[in-house]
């Protein structure tokens, strides 16, 4: 790694003279680089500085050596002396989009910051690679241990030498000679990097007090210690660690500043004494753990105040709430998804969250690698904790007698990770429960009954869910407070908000609420969801279904949750009216999920004698459509005929309609179904204002559906009725605001279009269908014929083709 020296400066004073001499900066690394067979990432690093990376160690010491002798033998602009420090490191390294991650490429950056213009030095990793085999006239320097800003263990430092390049350099600018007194870290810094680029942007652009805050366990304390590390040299007073952790009143803090200070009490009171110590100061105040002494902001501000230089980096689960704090809230490491997880070593290794986890493992047991059989396990362990960097140096900890697949087992089955057996690590952070107890255990009496009861909710929700399921008073500002507490995590979804619990957290605290709770609760949730499905499938397919257009999409997985508690309690009714209101859930976009969700809800309403005439014969007529959808009409028409024969008894009438017209679609015989088609005509024109609980049924809804098809029946045998039919529904269904018939007209047009050669037209239509499908979010199996026949069209517009044949 190479950066120029004082380039911000030189670019200030004298910007045409370096753009020339960048210029040629830049070529000399290209030709070195290629004469070296080097390779430069994506990632080219920051301002004027090179990240190069090479095979071999003694390839790119030799490349180190070549820059500095040819940046040292050219004839440099008097105003833009390129002066450039260097840094070889070698390691283990993790390639993702282009650039290289890993420890390797953090501490090779951190030893190129400690030196000067001029200046290579080599890691204590080169140094054991490379041996005596250095290039020809060079040799290397022992500049002793250094402490640098990873906090991590000191480096042995090497400067590389040849007779020909400046040999005598300032001390190198480690952490040792900055005041300070931030402690060293047991490991090295991971997955944090934007975090930790923006925290110190704000501090440096003088922010003069930010708060880290975020539940505990997610890492501020290393975080905050790190960006400390960052700032040594820009503080001429130095950084200061507070440690408040054992602090158990308002008073304790003050003690614990004044301690870390050196600062004795000359008889005013210690809180006096350090504001005294610091008026005058320009220093960095980490104070950590301020949980449980939130009561001492009042002294943060009086400290502020008086000393217009000092700022102030605290971390808390809450906000100090202070004029002019920055509250940085921090979330979760980034970890793959279920669906990334098989995407192998290579792509998993650059998620944050996996990255942790190698580190720590490694740690743990030397030698520890991810591979492509073990890659999977790993990515669903972090996943599975949330990507909280707790839980994960936990997991990794247990590498040692725990595999990956081992460990991903015990986490599935809600086995508790085991203590971390460092005995150097906060009791609290000893084990995750321990973590979670110590941050629940400070919170109000109500404040804890509210996360205990969410903790019942599966997954994210909305204000009215929670308010409903939970029954607590002030919901609002009971969340609130959990969200500043970042105990909830609020997230917003079309403009709303929603709250949600770690699963980390939501599994602690279903342990502490009593059976009897959780049965009460999980019945209001199925309540709520019930009465919300019935208002939903009664605008369905209306002009007023904005609203449960997204609904049902944004609660599926409480509407899911709602089903299973309906069937595991035996409430078959129940179950079946939630099945059946969410049919436009499952035409759209879960049709094989609706099918065996529909089966067992009719089954268990059989036995339970369910005799509610109209839902079953919905419930069956949806069946039947679902299974049409999934192209399985031999299984599809007997439950359309279980749907006519309920549909025609007493107390069916409002789905009699919608009946013949879910067999018309999975009959095989043309004139049966032809004549299906018409009998659900006639009964939807003989009463087109009927009132229907489902919108599927409504009579309008049934005639265009069924004109629709009788269209699509007529294509081959009457092609210019079937146009004029498609063109009047079309405009009809416009008119109407309905998407999923506007998408069949236009789709039956786009057909009857290219039937005829008119491939321009058809492409057009076809176009227009898939842009309103997709809209629309209707069923992919409708967009799967969108985009085939626009498919087929395309290729028989742009090779000429005559027509196509019908099918």
């Amino acid at each position: 790694m190479t950066d120029v020296q004082g380039s911000t400066r030189l670019w200030r004073e004298a910007a045409q003279q370096m753009h020339a001499a960048m210029t040629r900066h830049d070529a000399i690394v290209a030709e070195v680089l290629a004469r070296h067979e080097g390779w430069r990432p994506t990632d080219q690093g920051e301002g004027d500085s090179a990240f190069l990376a090479f095979a071999g160690a003694r390839a790119a010491v030799a490349a180190a050596l070549d820059l500095q002798l040819a940046f040292q033998a050219e004839p440099w602009p008097p105003d833009a002396p390129i002066r450039v420090r260097i840094a070889v490191g070698a390691g283990e390294v993790y390639p993702r989009d282009g650039n290289l991650y890993g420890d390797a490429v953090n501490r090779t950056a951190r030893v190129r910051g400690l030196g000067a213009g001029g200046q290579t030095l080599l890691t204590s990793a080169v140094r054991e690679l490379v041996g005596s085999d250095l290039p020809s006239g060079a040799s290397l320097r022992d500049l002793g241990a250094h402490r640098m800003k990873d906090l991590i263990h000191p480096e042995q430092v090497w400067q590389l030498e040849h007779p020909a390049l400046p040999s005598s350099f300032p001390p190198l600018a480690s952490l040792d000679r900055q005041p300070h007194n931030l402690p060293l870290q047991s490991s090295s810094f991971v997955g944090r990097e934007r975090d930790l680029a923006e925290l110190i942007a704000l501090l440096r652009d003088g922010a003069r007090l930010v708060t880290l805050t975020g539940f505990g366990g997610i890492g501020k304390t290393r975080l905050s210690l790190q960006a400390a590390a960052e700032l040594t040299g820009a503080m001429p007073d130095g950084v200061w660690f507070v440690d408040c952790s054992a602090a158990v009143d308002v008073g304790d803090v003050p003690l614990a500043v004044a301690s870390a200070l050196g600062v004795r009490d000359p008889g005013a009171g210690m809180a006096q004494a350090v504001l005294d110590h610091v008026r005058d100061s320009a220093l960095l105040l980490v104070l950590d753990n301020l949980e449980q002494v939130t009561g001492a902001a009042a002294w943060i501000g009086e400290l502020l105040s008086a000393a217009p230089r000092v700022q102030v980096l605290a971390t808390s689960r809450e906000p100090l709430r202070l004029r002019d704090e920055v509250d940085y809230r921090l979330e979760p490491l980034d970890a793959p998804t279920s669906g990334h997880a098989h995407d192998g070593p290579a792509a998993v290794a650059g998620y944050p969250a996996v990255r942790l986890f190698l580190d720590r493992a490694r740690q743990a047991m030397r030698g520890f690698s991810m591979t492509e059989a073990t890659a999977p396990a790993i990515a669903e362990i972090c996943s599975r904790l949330d990507g909280l960097p707790l839980a994960i140096e936990l997991a990794a900890a247990r590498v040692k007698v725990l595999s990956p697949a081992d460990m991903l087992v015990r986490l599935e089955l809600g086995v508790p990770l085991p203590p971390s057996g460092e005995r150097d690590r906060p009791e609290r952070h000893q084990t995750l429960t321990a973590a979670i107890d110590w941050s629940v255990d400070l919170l109000a009496e109500d404040e804890r009954r509210l996360l205990c009861r969410m903790a019942v909710l599966p997954g994210s929700a909305d204000l009215g869910t929670i308010e409903a399921v939970c029954e607590v008073d002030d919901v609002v500002g009971l969340l609130a407070a959990l969200v500043d507490k970042s105990l909830v995590r609020r997230t917003d979804e079309d403009g709303k908000a929603r709250f949600s619990l770690l699963v980390t957290i939501r599994d602690a605290m279903l342990a502490r609420l009593p059976g009897e709770d959780r049965t009460q609760i999980a019945d209001r949730h199925l309540a709520h969801f019930l009465e919300r499905s019935v208002v939903g499938a009664a605008t369905s397919d209306s002009r007023d279904s904005g609203p449960w257009d997204a609904e049902k999409h944004t609660e599926t997985h409480h509407f899911r949750a709602a089903i299973a508690r309906a069937r595991a309690t035996g409430r078959a009714y129940d179950e079946l009216l939630l099945v059946a209101n969410l049919a436009d859930l499952w035409l759209e976009q879960h049709l094989r999920e609706g099918i065996t969700a529909l089966d067992r809800a009719r089954a268990a309403a059989q036995r339970a004698g369910v005799d509610d005439v109209a839902l079953l014969a919905f419930a069956a007529s949806m069946q039947a459509f679902l299974l049409a959808w999934s192209a399985d009409f031999v299984a599809g028409l007997p439950v359309a005929d279980d749907g006519v024969r309920l549909a025609e008894q007493p107390g069916g009438e409002e789905v009699r309609a919608f009946a013949y017209q879910a067999r018309s679609e999975v009959q095989g015989d043309l004139a049966l179904r032809r004549e299906d088609f018409l009998r659900a005509i006639r009964l939807a024109q003989a009463d087109p204002s009927r009132p229907t609980r489902w919108g599927g049924a409504r009579p309008e809804s049934v005639e265009l559906g069924v004109a629709s098809s009788l269209a699509s029946l007529d294509r081959f045998v009457d092609p210019q009725g079937a146009r004029a039919t498609a063109e009047a529904l079309l405009a009809r269904a416009r008119s109407a605001h309905r998407p999923a018939d506007i998408a069949g007209a236009q789709l039956l047009l786009g057909y009857l279009a290219s039937d005829v050669g008119d491939f321009d037209k058809a492409h057009a239509v076809l176009t227009e269908c898939l842009d309103e499908l997709h809209a629309s979010a209707f069923s992919p199996v409708q967009q799967l014929h969108a985009r085939a026949q626009l498919a087929l069209v395309k290729d028989r517009r742009d090779n000429g083709a005559a027509g196509l044949e019908p099918r």
